[in-house]
């Protein structure tokens, strides 16, 4: 029952077999439930983890700036509990453009909404902002991989900020599966 990536629809839950499902033909024997399909563009897309990875600094999510304005790499050590990218693909952080296409896709209007948290939660996850999603803080900023003038850039459930936000700040991260 399950469909190739690149033939999944926005909605469809990512197993750790590879493969995407609709959450009625979900089965626990498909592998456990990594992420939920939020875009797609042709064969490629983005699946949202439906759990944060470990609390971190912009400075060391991008590998100290060399990332910067790149969809970057998650290392496996950040991981925290988002499970094992399945094979063929990758858990990056996105750049905030690529957020933004994320959460439109999603139905939100530029960052996530209680519309793409509902995708997020229908598949099994935690919300974003969620004070149980994942490490110890407990607001809802999450970081980016893109970098304003002075400062990085994060982001909120109703706002993008690319000045004040200093890369040492420990802050959120929800990586994306990428194909």
């Amino acid at each position: 029952p399950g469909v190739a990536l690149t033939s999944a629809t926005v909605g469809m839950i990512v197993a750790s077999n590879g493969k995407a499902y609709t959450t009625s033909n979900y089965n626990s024997k498909y592998g456990t439930k990594v992420a939920v399909v939020g875009y797609k563009n042709g064969s490629s897309g983005y699946a949202v983890a439906l759990v944060d990875a470990s609390n971190d600094s912009w400075d060391n999510i991008t590998n100290n700036g060399a990332n910067a304005n790149v969809d970057c790499t998650l290392a496996d050590d950040k991981r925290g509990d988002v499970p094992v990218a399945p094979t063929g693909t990758s858990w990056k952080i996105l750049t905030k453009e690529h957020y933004i296409l994320l959460w439109q896709a999603m139905g939100s209007a530029d960052v996530y909404n209680a519309t793409s948290n509902g995708l997020i939660t229908a598949a099994g996850g935690f919300g974003l902002g969620d004070s149980h999603s994942g490490g110890t803080y407990s607001g809802d900023t999450y970081w980016s991989s893109s970098r304003g003038t002075y400062s990085a850039s994060g982001f909120g459930s109703e706002w993008y900020n690319t000045s004040g936000l200093g890369s040492y700040y420990v802050l959120r991260v929800r990586p994306v599966l990428v194909w």
